[in-house]
C-alpha cells in the first residue's frame, strides 16, 4: 500500500513529461507535502532516492514553513521561524548528500534578512552572525 507521500511522488513521476530533467526540491513543499524532513530526513532522502533518484537533484530552495506537516499549504517563512525550524534545515544543509548542492533562500525577507539567515546558517547557530 501506498502512503499519501508515495502516491505523491508517483503522481509527480507520472506527470512528469521530462521526468529525468528533475532539478530542485523546496524544503517548504516537501514538509508541507507530508515528509517529515524535521524528525525524518533520512527517511524522506532514501524514499526520494527509490521513487526519483538522487542523482537528479541540482538544488534546494531553502525555506520554512507556516504550517504543520502535510497541511497542503505551501506559505513560505523565514528560517527558524516556522514549523520546520532552524535546527532541521540546518540539517538538510549540511547533510553528506546535499551539502555541496546550491540551496537558495526563498524566504519573504528583505536584502538584511536574507543577510541575517545566511550568517545563521554560516555560523551553525539560530541568531548568532558569523564574524
Amino acid at each position: 500500500a501506498e502512503t499519501g507521500s508515495s502516491r505523491l511522488l508517483a503522481k509527480r513521476r507520472r506527470g512528469c513529461v521530462h521526468w529525468p530533467y528533475f532539478r530542485e526540491v523546496q524544503t517548504c513543499h516537501v514538509f508541507d507535502a507530508g515528509y517529515d524532513i524535521v524528525h525524518d530526513l533520512e527517511g524522506v532522502l532514501q524514499e526520494f532516492d527509490a521513487k526519483i533518484g538522487l542523482e537528479h537533484l541540482r538544488a534546494i530552495h531553502l525555506n520554512d514553513s507556516k504550517n504543520e506537516c502535510g497541511s497542503h499549504k505551501d506559505r513560505h517563512e523565514k528560517i527558524g521561524e516556522g514549523k520546520i525550524g532552524f535546527a532541521a534545515l540546518l540539517a538538510v544543509t549540511r547533510h553528506p548528500v546535499l551539502k555541496d548542492l546550491p540551496f537558495i533562500l526563498e524566504t519573504p525577507n528583505e536584502d538584511a534578512g536574507y543577510q541575517k539567515e545566511i550568517q545563521m546558517l554560516r555560523a551553525g547557530k539560530e541568531g548568532v552572525p558569523c564574524t
